[in-house]
C-alpha cells in the first residue's frame, strides 16, 4: 500500500463495482488525503465478517515468495492497467445503453461523441 510505485496512483480514477474493493479504494483514498499511514490490518474493522475471505485474497496479492521490488511494480502496473481497461469498458457499456434509450438527436449525437471518444481511448490498451 505505500510502496514507491503506489505514491502517484489515484484510486479515483478507477471505478470499483465491487462493494469490498470500494470500501479498501475509499480507506486508502482517506488515510493518503489524511497522511496517515495505511494500515491493512484495519480493513477487517470496515468490511463484513462473510467479506474477509475476499479481503484475505486482496491482501495476499503480489505477495508471491521471491519476488522482488521490479516484479511487484509490473504486477502493480499490469493490475492497473487491466482495472482501467475494465472500468473504461463498463462507461462505455453504459454510454451505449444510454445511446439506446435515448430519443433526442441532441443527445444522441453528444453521446456518439463520447461514446467514440471512450472508444478510441480503450484502442490504446
Amino acid at each position: 500500500f505505500e510502496r514507491p510505485y503506489t505514491k502517484e496512483f489515484d484510486l479515483s480514477r478507477v471505478g470499483f463495482d465491487n462493494e469490498v474493493h470500494k470500501t479498501i479504494a475509499e480507506y486508502i483514498s482517506g488515510q493518503k488525503a489524511n497522511n496517515f499511514k495505511i494500515k491493512p490490518s484495519m480493513l477487517y474493522e470496515f468490511i463484513d465478517e462473510k467479506e474477509h475471505g475476499e479481503l484475505n485474497e486482496i491482501l495476499s496479492l503480489g505477495k508471491q515468495e521471491g519476488m522482488d521490488y521490479q516484479g511487484e511494480k509490473k504486477y502493480f502496473d499490469d493490475c492497473v492497467h487491466k482495472l482501467k481497461k475494465l472500468s473504461l469498458e463498463a462507461e462505455i457499456e453504459a454510454l451505449g445503453a444510454e445511446f439506446h434509450h435515448e430519443t433526442d438527436i441532441g443527445k444522441r449525437k453528444e453521446l456518439a461523441k463520447l461514446l467514440q471518444e471512450k472508444t478510441l481511448q480503450l484502442g490504446k490498451f
